[in-house]
């Protein structure tokens, strides 16, 4: 809880009772540090004034001009380097397509290559170099970046609903397009089998801030938006612990208590 503004002090005119962090550029409103968002340049938007605020393409957005390949390795390397000043400049909205295409991609760098060293060493170390499962191989190229596209999709759909639930008026193209921008960071799958463990905690990191700047969107209800599944599991096992709890507690007093 913020202490309130002492005597003189600017105060946000949304939020009477918070400091003013710094005036919007377009207007010159004093606002507090939720009420801001900050545009390409840097420069500070209130919250009337964020529509008005001018966006910068992500590389993504211009995969025409700089070829596929470049667009893409420039989009996941902002995203990793510059998740912040990222989002923040991009346009919220984008096709839901692009977004699973891009969601496509991110799968076969965060998960293939992975797949391809497993399937590589796994006759080494068996001892029997011609043993290679090429139909199965060639499956899981196939199924891991579609199963993370759709995964992906259905992800953001639901996440776009608690979004929504928790008073955010975001369209689901934007949540679409935070979502897929977010897994820029699965680009480290490159590193084989060490960075399974990392993208998919940094992915959730960044697809808080994304939400956050794409979806105009306090951080509190970014993060619900991203770990509502987190919340989910933790309540549900804190229910099936409770009712473990109350079916041993029941059964030892049926028994007379602990001897």
């Amino acid at each position: 809880m913020e202490p309130p503004p002492e005597a003189g002090m600017a105060v946000c005119v949304v939020h009477p009772s918070r400091v003013s962090v710094q005036p919007c550029t377009r207007c010159g409103a004093f606002s507090c540090a939720a009420c801001l968002c900050f545009g390409p340049t840097g420069s500070p938007y209130c919250d009337s004034c964020k529509e008005h605020m001018r966006h910068a393409p992500v590389p993504w957005d211009q995969r025409e001009e700089l070829g596929w390949a470049r667009a893409f390795w420039m989009t996941c390397m902002e995203v990793m380097l510059r998740p912040d000043a990222t989002f923040a400049r991009m346009e919220p909205k984008g096709s839901v397509k692009d977004s699973v295409l891009f969601m496509f991609l991110c799968g076969c760098t965060g998960f293939l290559p992975t797949v391809v060293f497993f399937f590589a060493i796994e006759p080494l170390l068996s001892g029997r170099p011609e043993s290679i499962d090429v139909p199965s191989f060639a499956s899981w190229l196939v199924v891991l970046p579609l199963a993370n596209a759709v995964g992906s999709f259905l992800a953001a759909c639901l996440d776009n609903v608690i979004l929504r639930m928790v008073g955010a008026r975001v369209p689901l193209e934007s949540t679409m397009r935070g979502y897929a921008l977010s897994q820029g960071v699965y680009l480290l799958g490159l590193v084989p089998v060490l960075s399974l463990y990392v993208i998919l905690i940094w992915s959730f990191m960044a697809r808080v801030t994304a939400y956050h700047h794409g979806g105009r969107m306090g951080w509190r209800q970014a993060a619900v938006g991203v770990f509502w599944v987190w919340f989910l599991a933790l309540g549900l096992l804190g229910l099936c612990g409770a009712g473990l709890f109350w079916l041993f507690d029941s059964a030892v007093r049926e028994n007379g208590g602990i001897r």
